[in-house]
């Protein structure tokens, strides 16, 4: 039993968390991060702030999937987990060595763009994202540039209608302004002559999320220190309209 209790112990012990206090253009908030190295996910619970609205990411690892909550909107964005970002361990090590603090004067803006696809299910997106979205809709999202939203648009259009109609139909696309006249160019329009038109949320539904990554270093005089820059993300959601030139 006394086994058991310490297994039990250890693997709570596992899953960390983290409050981050932030100000941003004066307004003081509260990040909070929840570190799961056991099970694989990562946290992070942003309250609305400026003219941010309040949002819930959850990462699971474990599918390679990121899931964007937007609260207010009961909306969930899904998509892939940049191979670039930190593992559960690594991010609990760099809020450990940052002692939960934002290097103010050591940061990034970055700004990642996503394409508002097309509706996900449950069976789709794994159980720990389908929980964390309950009540909210799901959409698939893919991570874009201004240069090619649109070429990735129409690539990922002219894929769905190679598909077979049972699978994912043109008509599930979340076009900017969906009615029967887009549908039938996204439908029937030559491939020759197919364009995309996309435009980026300016004010609804933005969010952005901080973060931290630290690795330990040896300075000039042997003594081990920190060494921490900050990540001020933004995440700037986008759609697209199609045109039969």
């Amino acid at each position: 039993m006394k086994i058991l209790v310490l297994l039990s112990l250890a693997a709570l012990a596992i899953a960390s968390d983290f409050k981050m206090k932030l100000n941003e253009n004066g307004e003081e908030f509260t990040e909070e991060i929840k570190v799961d190295i056991a099970g694989n996910t990562e946290e992070i619970k942003v309250p609305q702030h400026q003219n941010r609205m309040q949002a819930d990411i959850l990462s699971d690892f474990n599918i390679g999937f990121r899931a964007l909550k937007i609260v207010k909107a009961k909306l969930c964005y899904i998509s892939a987990i940049d191979a670039s970002e930190q593992r559960p361990a690594q991010m609990e090590e760099s809020m450990q060595l940052a002692h939960s603090k934002f290097p103010e004067d050591r940061f990034m803006i970055i700004n990642d763009r996503y394409l508002k696809v097309r509706k996900m299910s449950a069976d789709e997106v794994g159980k720990k994202i389908a929980a964390h979205c309950k009540g909210s809709e799901m959409f698939l999202a893919v991570k874009v540039t201004k240069e090619n939203i649109e070429k990735t648009a129409l690539g990922i259009l002219k894929a769905m209608r190679s598909r077979p109609k049972r699978d994912t139909p043109v008509e599930e696309f979340t076009s900017c302004n969906f009615n029967s006249q887009t549908l039938t160019v996204m439908s029937t329009c030559p491939r020759n002559r197919l364009g995309a038109q996309c435009k980026f949320y300016r004010t609804d539904q933005r969010t952005c999320a901080y973060k931290v990554q630290c690795r330990p270093v040896t300075d000039s005089t042997g003594r081990k220190v920190s060494s921490c820059t900050g990540q001020h993300k933004y995440s700037l959601l986008a759609c697209c309209d199609f045109k039969c030139f």
